[in-house]
């Protein structure tokens, strides 16, 4: 984080980080060097099994988008994994925003792939709820042949952030 902050960097994602380190301890490290965390990517299965917890967390690191990196292994082979998935995903959406947190969604190419004759995208936009948003990743939707532009302009009202890369 320190040689982030001197690179001139003043803000960054956590992800994947340790649970070596405590929550206090990652709050202490970003307050110390000057950063502050925009967004997060942790198991969703971690949301599952304690929200509280999540969101305490978020909350101790002045972090508003808490999100994932991706569709968990069970949920990407069946449309029932999927809309099991995106149940799951709504309420956990629900409880962030009522805690003033925005839950995101971090794409890559695989989401269109065609799972029972749709791609696993469109299940995703049919079904989300007004408070699950998405982490547009730029790249991987170059990688699945979709127009990032495009993508962005249509579906603006559940964009709740962009990786802009490579």
């Amino acid at each position: 984080l320190k040689v982030l902050k001197t690179m001139g960097y003043n803000c960054c994602q956590l992800s994947a980080h340790s649970r070596d380190i405590s929550a206090e301890q990652l709050r202490d490290m970003l307050d110390e060097s000057g950063m502050t965390c925009a967004c997060t990517h942790i198991g969703f299965q971690e949301m599952e099994e304690d929200i509280d917890k999540v969101i305490r967390e978020h909350k101790l690191w002045n972090c508003a988008y808490p999100g994932i990196g991706g569709l968990p292994e069970s949920a990407r082979t069946s449309k029932e994994g999927i809309l099991s998935f995106m149940k799951d995903a709504n309420l956990v959406a629900d409880k962030m925003a009522a805690e003033g947190m925005t839950f995101t969604y971090h794409n890559h190419a695989f989401e269109f792939a065609k799972v029972e004759g749709k791609t696993i995208m469109d299940y995703i936009l049919e079904t989300a709820n007004d408070n699950f948003k998405l982490m547009v990743d730029v790249y991987w939707l170059s990688v699945a042949g979709i127009n990032p532009v495009k993508f962005l302009r249509t579906y603006k009202d559940m964009v709740g952030g962009v990786h802009d890369k490579d």
